[in-house]
């Protein structure tokens, strides 16, 4: 990977990777928006029976999307 992007950009992916993100309020709300949609959906597939292990769809704030 280092050879494709480079040092820098490596070390800018590190920085980012390891960084606490601050929440700004309509990312707080969206979040928890999400949170609960997520918990919905979950708590019905596990009401329609399913009782193996049910995935986890992960929130991403605006600026970490990857729909380009």
């Amino acid at each position: 990977m280092r050879d494709r992007v480079g040092q820098d950009t490596m070390e800018r992916m590190a920085v980012l990777a390891y960084s606490n993100y601050r929440f700004f309020a309509k990312d707080q709300e969206k979040a928890l928006l999400h949170l609960i949609d997520e918990w919905q959906r979950m708590s019905q597939v596990r009401r329609a029976g399913d009782t193996g292990i049910i995935k986890y769809e992960g929130w991403t704030p605006w600026w970490h999307s990857t729909n380009s």
